[in-house]
């Protein structure tokens, strides 16, 4: 019994590693490598092409309802695809961060010591952010205007799709900080009961604490309040973790991990708090609310080259599957 449970963990695990291979490769053909030839706008409609059209604008609409009212809806259905989607992708990365542990530490050891350095400057992280978020969205937003209302074509859009580079890195940076830090905090938990500090809450915050006894927190309240006092400008609290007696040798290693999992909550939050700024959050508006112009108006001007007619012939002959015998 114990056999065919192995035996199924590894066939599964086999599944998903080649089914996350193949669609990152498909991603990356479709997206970079394949040969895209101008597209004349108003575009030949399929079927397929009209729901694709109709998805993206969708799309658009729910970002552009999310960035003016600052709050991140979730739809039940688009989170089930994603979801289905990213599963045997977020396994290839497993695989591949398992098999290169000693260099992925490394790295990502490299990325929190340099990044923590970027947010000793705000002016430096408005920059960095407009590079790496803003930028190249408004340079495809550029291609696209362009093409749309001025050549009539798609063109010079499909050249500049290798900015989505930047954007797709960015996004895994984030993911895999994120990830980190869930990964070290589960790692800290089994070995750090509470946590003393110095930190003095409000009435509010706590009505029972003692001011006479040292203040005792968990984990990710020591983070909060750690990023907080480095996000204010304030000088960060003492404290000193209650490690769990069969890890006191680890004491040193623990406590220095500590303040790495409080490194990347702080880029994690200056990258959040960026996203909510006045000025970043307008100009996500604007480009997003042009990009929806764009793709509904050649939804619109390619709505009359769609044949109603094809839709209905695409189920007019599903047959039974025994008899043969047409069912429509």
């Amino acid at each position: 019994m114990k056999v065919k449970t192995e035996t199924k963990i590894f066939l599964y695990n086999v599944m998903m590693l080649l089914l996350g291979i193949m669609l990152l490769s498909i991603y990356i053909w479709f997206r970079f490598i394949r040969v895209r030839l101008p597209k004349d706008i108003p575009f030949n409609l399929s079927f397929i092409g009209f729901i694709l059209l109709v998805y993206i604008c969708y799309l658009l609409a729910f970002v552009i309802a999310s960035l003016i009212v600052k709050q991140k809806f979730e739809l039940q259905l688009i989170t089930y695809i994603l979801n289905f989607i990213y599963k045997p992708l977020i396994f290839v990365d497993k695989v591949v961060k398992d098999m290169t542990q000693k260099y992925y530490q490394k790295f990502l050891d490299f990325l929190v010591k340099n990044l923590s350095k970027i947010t000793e400057s705000t002016f430096v992280l408005y920059v960095i952010y407009f590079v790496f978020e803003i930028l190249p969205r408004v340079l495809l937003l550029c291609a696209l205007l362009i093409d749309v209302f001025w050549f009539y074509r798609l063109f010079y859009f499909y050249k500049m799709l290798y900015v989505v580079i930047i954007l797709l890195i960015t996004k895994y940076l984030v993911y895999s900080l994120n990830l980190a830090k869930e990964t070290y905090i589960e790692y800290l938990e089994l070995r750090v009961e509470n946590i003393l500090t110095d930190y003095k809450p409000s009435v509010e915050e706590d009505p029972e604490y003692d001011p006479e006894f040292m203040y005792q927190v968990s984990l990710k309240k020591l983070i909060e309040i750690q990023v907080n006092a480095k996000i204010f400008g304030e000088t960060p609290y003492w404290y000193s973790p209650l490690i769990v007696t069969r890890y006191k040798k680890e004491e040193l290693q623990l406590f220095e991990l500590i303040e790495k999992v409080c490194t990347i909550s702080l880029i994690l939050d200056y990258q959040e708090l960026l996203g909510n700024i006045k000025i970043f959050r307008y100009l996500k508006i604007v480009i997003f609310t042009l990009f929806f112009i764009c793709w509904f108006y050649i939804l619109l001007v390619s709505l009359p080259t769609l044949d109603i007619s094809l839709i209905g012939d695409s189920f007019k002959y599903i047959c039974e599957p025994f008899s043969q015998m047409r069912l429509f």
